[in-house]
């Protein structure tokens, strides 16, 4: 894929130039082009060139893995935001939202239903002297009393780790406004991904969205 953006440098300087720190997700890419390629691709791409979070809930099967849509087009000058919900338009499985520097990617059909896990309300998340990303999530994953049980966390490669012991509160959120605040803690470009399938979604957190990472969330 062959991707043309305004790479970090140049938007520091133009940012440097501008009174206000430009909105990420209003920069504007000069071009993007698929060839042949998925979703995911596209969202590695971005994640490694914009110093945003971009998580992604995989549609996942009951079993096995799927085989995601690839896509040859091309979009040009429009913002990071318009890329997004270009990308959703070329694969309609998915929709996006925004929570602040994250960007999440969500299966469209689950967008209005409660019962979805990630959607799912949480009264109150209550994080005490946390250390490990691991026991944030065990954590989430015991408050939210979900019949299903859901997530399993894998910690694939180095362990993620806070920079000092975390407490926090937090009121009214779903665990998908949940999790962004897990990665939030860990830096602005952390995000997390769900693939697995299921009966047994598994969740990995990423510092940037990398191209094979990208190519397995979800069964990619």
């Amino acid at each position: 894929m062959a991707i043309l953006v305004a790479l970090a440098a140049h938007a520091l300087a133009q940012q440097g130039a501008d009174s206000h720190v430009l909105d990420p997700l209003e920069m504007k890419i000069d071009a993007l082009e698929l060839k042949d390629e998925t979703l995911g691709d596209a969202l590695g791409q971005l994640n490694q060139a914009y110093d945003i979070s971009i998580s992604i809930e995989g549609v996942l099967p009951e079993k096995g893995t799927i085989a995601n849509p690839k896509f040859s087009a091309r979009i040009e000058n429009r913002t990071l935001a318009d890329v997004l919900d270009w990308l959703c338009a070329l694969d309609g499985r998915y929709s996006w939202s925004r929570d602040g520097n994250n960007v999440n990617i969500f299966p469209r059909n689950s967008a209005s239903d409660d019962s979805y896990f990630f959607n799912r309300k949480l009264p109150e998340l209550t994080l005490s002297d946390i250390r490990k990303v691991s026991d944030a999530v065990l954590a989430l994953d015991r408050q939210s009393n979900d019949p299903s049980g859901g997530v399993i966390y894998m910690g694939i490669g180095q362990k993620l780790n806070f920079a000092k012991p975390w407490t926090a509160t937090f009121s009214n959120i779903t665990v998908r406004q949940a999790l962004n605040r897990i990665a939030r803690q860990l830096g602005p470009t952390y995000g997390w991904q769900i693939g697995g399938t299921s009966k047994a979604p598994l969740i990995v957190f990423h510092y940037r969205l990398e191209f094979q990472a990208a190519r397995t969330a979800g069964g990619q």
